[in-house]
């Protein structure tokens, strides 16, 4: 029991840190899960900050990267981009398929995650990413509109992809607006 107490005030430790290094709390929810158990790791979990499922998520992102010999590199590229290469890694790995770690890593520098993702899993990096902040009003206008033309559901799922439903509202704007541009040159 006392060393569990002293793991979790080393996750703790960990978690004080900057930048934060997930491989080092991944090794230890490592020992935790293999020496005392889901329950145990959960409970760790808890204590640092954190879900069990992203506990498992360091566990396999420690995994791929613990012996790997420039720590501060992958602490700097992040926990989302790491993660996804370890993933992918592992994947990879269960299938037999070799894996070049380092231009994984090399990509992961380069690239967003949204477009590391996309590499990953094989297909085309996205060209373009924006982000948008509705006011509440400005939301429910855009929900309307996706349901009207019934790319979200009134309970709020989205049917079908998020980009897709944008452009098809931006492409409905359009006509709507050569429609009028057409009306007021015949008039």
């Amino acid at each position: 029991m006392q060393l569990f107490e002293a793991l979790k005030e080393q996750l703790r430790s960990i978690g004080d840190r900057k930048p934060y290094d997930f491989i080092a709390a991944g090794v230890i929810f490592n020992y935790i899960a293999a020496e005392s158990g889901g329950a145990a790791l959960a409970e760790a979990a808890e204590f640092a900050g954190t879900t069990s499922r992203k506990a498992y998520y360091t566990i396999t992102t420690a995994k791929i990267f613990s012996d790997y010999p420039d720590r501060p590199r992958l602490l700097k590229i992040g926990w989302t981009k790491i993660e996804k290469i370890a993933t992918h890694v592992e994947t990879q790995r269960s299938r037999g398929l070799p894996v070049d770690l380092e231009s994984l890593v090399k990509s992961a520098e380069t690239l967003s995650a949204v477009n590391l993702d996309a590499r990953l899993k094989g297909r085309k990096a996205v060209s373009a990413v924006f982000n948008l902040n509705f006011t509440d009003s400005q939301w429910t206008t855009v929900c309307e509109a996706l349901i009207a033309i019934g790319r979200r559901h009134p309970d709020g799922a989205w049917l079908g992809d998020k980009e897709t439903a944008f452009v098809e509202l931006a492409q409905l704007a359009m006509k709507d607006f050569k429609e009028r541009e057409r009306r007021a040159a015949q008039a």
